[in-house]
């Protein structure tokens, strides 16, 4: 979810409940609650926050709530693409052999983890991981180098549903652990962001597999009831209704502060503004541009929550299933977003708070080129094309056809999103006039990821979050991935495929920025999906959270935040 906002006037108020006044400026006191005239702060008009939050004594104890808009489809990042399955899991329940330091932005290079310390060959084919002693599983049982030679055997097995991260390892040829505490990996040919993407891999319990060998692997039972190393150990899922997570007292490293994370399953916006006005929530990543934006009009959310608009390395979009034949041809596709208004469309719909998208890169990263942009809205272009291309409407019903086949297709989007909705809406109209008729369908949202997987819709809608400045493009574009894997839109072109692959083993980071550059402009021409928009993650988190740390590419580090016991005071 995604930065930059415009000046504005700031207006500064002296004394009063919870301020600390300096020179005449006032200061926020993040641990009290803000005065009914804090929806003229700067930091909650701006969507900042405001200095101080990440320090302080920690104090244990307490349940922290955090708002979830999907059902997962598991708790195991391995097996499924799914940005809440691996926000509630990744580095916090499971563990890889190193993580992204959080505090590295925008670089996140990776730090130790289950590995405490690691050697790479000089030819970048070989990493040799020496790991930490002592470490134990949720269950009590201990942690060695054959669990992580397990995990990588099962990721390489093409049994195994997980081939969103196996495309990551397709030069990995051999793991081994001469010993309890070493692991070696050995690549057939260098890649660049091996260690990164090694950061992805959730190591998991070989013993907790036992009987579930090749594809039984992937109904095993662990996936809805995990065992990992991390700061928080699994405890419960009430499907639909919650996911709780508890503080593991075994933990090898620094222990979390609070005692239970629960993630509340809430889809609908409206259910999820109703506890933020009753303060059930302590933090939400997941709020409506309109809802971010009208909170401020209501004075007990801006008296118990901080207001945060960041930029994350996503982008929205549209996706053409190319298997149909009415997407087979990239004029037909580059008519369909001109027939978009972007521009429009966010300033009604998303109070223009995105950006719109012209990068299936991080779009404040060198791999974005500023001068490539997706064709503007233009309902006369759009019919030139769909003329030039075949597509006319010869027998007079209204609707456009070739060959005898009326450009008809179904748009099917996951439900519980209403501005979604009303973007297709309006998008239907527009095609309606150029003479494409398109339908809506709605399904919830692990049906939606089913289907998307198995390449059984005509038209989809979906979000891409990246974890790093330079997104590997081999997984969602290459045409290896179009059955199993993450191109789901099944797009397949030779040059997409040569760019991928010189990526991947470009080491020269200037070298390796032009090719990212080629690669964007290629997919603005080729408009395998319509780009729509870089949307920040907009944020409340409760004022009684402390230890909290923005990593804009990364979810929050709940191991670091705990509840401060003087929330309320001075009120």
């Amino acid at each position: 979810m995604p930065h930059r906002f415009l000046p504005v006037l700031l207006v500064f108020a002296l004394g009063g409940a919870g301020c600390l006044v300096r020179g005449g400026e006032q200061e926020v006191d993040p641990a009290a609650p803000a005065t009914a005239g804090a929806a003229l702060d700067p930091h909650w008009r701006d969507g900042t926050l405001p200095p101080g939050l990440d320090e302080g004594e920690p104090v244990r104890g307490g349940t922290l709530v955090v708002r979830t808009n999907v059902n997962p489809p598991s708790l195991n990042s391995l097996l499924d693409s799914d940005g809440w399955a691996r926000r509630i899991t990744l580095h916090n329940l499971h563990e890889a052999l190193v993580r992204p330091d959080p505090r590295d932005h925008p670089d996140y290079r990776p730090i130790p983890e289950l590995a405490e310390r690691w050697e790479e060959s000089e030819d970048h084919r070989t990493f040799t991981f020496h790991l930490r002693r002592g470490v134990r599983w949720h269950d009590g049982r201990p942690f060695t180098a054959a669990d992580v030679r397990f995990t990588f055997e099962r990721l390489l097995d093409p049994t195994v549903r997980a081939m969103h991260q196996r495309q990551a390892f397709e030069l990995l040829e051999g793991v081994e652990a001469p010993d309890p505490y070493t692991v070696v990996l050995h690549y057939r040919a260098p890649y660049v962001w091996a260690l990164e993407k090694i950061a992805d891999v959730p190591i998991l319990p070989a013993h907790a597999f036992e009987g579930h060998e090749g594809a039984a692997f992937n109904t095993a039972p662990y996936h809805r009831a995990p065992i990992g190393t991390g700061p928080f150990r699994f405890v419960a899922w009430d499907d639909q209704v919650s996911i709780t997570l508890a503080r593991f007292d075994d933990y090898w490293g620094e222990k979390a502060h609070v005692d239970r994370v629960v993630y509340r399953i809430v889809p609908e916006p409206n259910v999820a503004q109703q506890l933020i006005l009753r303060g059930e929530i302590d933090l939400d990543i997941s709020l409506g541009s309109e809802q971010f934006v009208k909170l401020a009009d209501e004075p007990q959310v801006v008296a118990r929550y901080h207001r945060l608009k960041v930029f994350d390395a996503s982008y929205s979009w549209i996706g053409w299933n190319h298997r149909r034949p009415v997407f087979e041809d990239r004029r037909v596709r580059r008519a369909l977003a001109m027939l978009l208004d972007r521009e429009t469309l966010r300033v009604a719909l998303n109070e223009g708070l995105p950006l719109n998208a012209n990068c299936v890169f991080y779009h404040e990263g060198p791999a974005c080129d500023p001068a490539t942009e997706q064709p503007a809205f233009d309902p006369d272009g759009a019919a030139a094309l769909l003329a030039e291309a075949g597509w006319r409407d010869a027998d007079g019903d209204g609707v456009l056809d070739r060959n005898g086949v009326p450009f008809r297709f179904t748009m099917t989007i996951p439900s519980g999103n209403p501005v979604n909705e009303q973007m297709i809406l309006v998008y239907q109209q527009q095609l309606h006039r150029a003479g494409i008729e398109m339908e809506l369908q709605k399904i919830e949202w692990s049906v939606y990821v089913k289907r998307l997987r198995e390449g059984e819709f005509d038209a989809c809608m979906l979000m891409w979050t990246m974890s790093s400045v330079e997104a590997d493009p081999y997984q969602l574009w290459h045409s290896s991935q179009r059955d199993g894997g993450s191109n789901y839109v099944g797009y397949a072109s030779a040059e997409a495929d040569v760019l991928a692959e010189r990526i991947r083993g470009t080491f020269d980071r200037e070298e390796r920025l032009a090719l990212f550059r080629r690669f964007n402009q290629l997919v603005i021409d080729d408009a395998p999906i319509l780009l729509l928009y870089h949307l920040p993650r907009r944020t409340v988190i409760h004022r009684r959270l402390r230890g909290v740390h923005v990593a804009p590419l990364l979810f929050f580090d709940l191991r670091e935040i705990w509840i401060d016991p003087r929330y309320g005071e001075g009120a």
